[in-house]
């Protein structure tokens, strides 16, 4: 054990006071009185929450036909290499290949 250890240890502790035990009691009579009435609140919270939910939900559903369609399109990039360096890498005599592109494929979503 730590000599703080042992130090805290040996301390007398003081008792607490009478009006610290009240305002404790007080406080906790306070809080279970009011938590009973805010049942009732937190019951009508939770329906309107479910309520708004399933109002969001079947507007979604409902909505037109058209707007569900639209999907979003890949957008393709090809990369090539510009001016000189495009002509040495197509008209290269070690290169009689189809020559070489680069597609990069995305999607948005």
């Amino acid at each position: 054990m730590d000599p703080l250890e042992q130090k805290l240890a040996s301390m007398k502790l003081t008792a607490p006071s009478e009006r610290l035990d009240q305002r404790l009691d007080e406080t906790f009579r306070a809080a279970r009185s009011t938590s009973r009435g805010t049942r009732k609140v937190g019951f009508f919270w939770w329906a309107g929450a479910m309520t708004a939910a399933g109002a969001v939900a079947a507007a979604l559903l409902l909505r037109p036909p058209q707007l569900r369609t639209n999907r979003l399109q890949p957008v393709i990039y090809r990369i090539e290499a510009p001016g000189g360096l495009r002509d040495m890498l197509l008209n290269s005599p070690a290169n009689q290949i189809e020559p070489i592109h680069f597609e990069l494929r995305g999607s948005a979503q």
